[in-house]
């Protein structure tokens, strides 16, 4: 049997999240962003691009600034190629990028393998996707009463302490 390249997972998160998480490193190079229990490498994002910056030397490349309301995030694509793919994204459109999280000068950014363009109604969704998620992995209520009862443990020993 062949080895077969497996693709990291694409994580659909909000750039907010995307910036909290902890960049990882080994001797150096940027390896994965840790987010919980998470190691991302690649995430799947939508927002408004808010600016373009396009370079007009020799070396081809673009520049994004990228915004879904949780935080900014630069796009960052190099290359005469990459860069003629993602020409004719324009400053205000509402796109879902899927890319590679990468990390240089203390700075996180996206180097984008898919933009694709969306109706503005699509943030609307994503939020309440990943809302909806978070509600679902997140760990159930205890019972009042032993809710009540560790809070008074706490407080005795607060007090016992003083």
């Amino acid at each position: 049997m062949t080895d077969q390249y497996k693709r990291n997972i694409a994580y659909k998160l909000r750039i907010g999240d995307l910036l909290l998480g902890k960049p990882i490193f080994d001797n150096e190079k940027f390896i994965y962003i840790e987010l919980g229990t998470k190691k991302i490498s690649r995430v799947n994002i939508v927002g408004n691009i808010v600016d373009k910056y396009e370079s007009e030397g020799d070396k081809k490349y673009l520049f994004f600034t990228l915004d879904d309301g949780s935080g900014q995030i630069k796009l960052k694509i190099f290359g005469e190629e990459d860069s003629e793919k993602f020409k004719g994204i324009t400053q205000g459109e509402t796109v879902v990028i899927i890319g590679v999280a990468r990390n240089w000068n203390n700075e996180t950014y996206i180097q984008p393998e898919i933009i694709s363009q969306k109706d503005s109604k699509y943030l609307l969704v994503r939020k309440l996707e990943l809302e909806k998620h978070k509600k679902e992995n997140s760990k159930p209520v205890k019972d009042k009463k032993e809710v009540q009862a560790i809070k008074d443990k706490i407080l005795d020993k607060i007090k016992v302490a003083e």
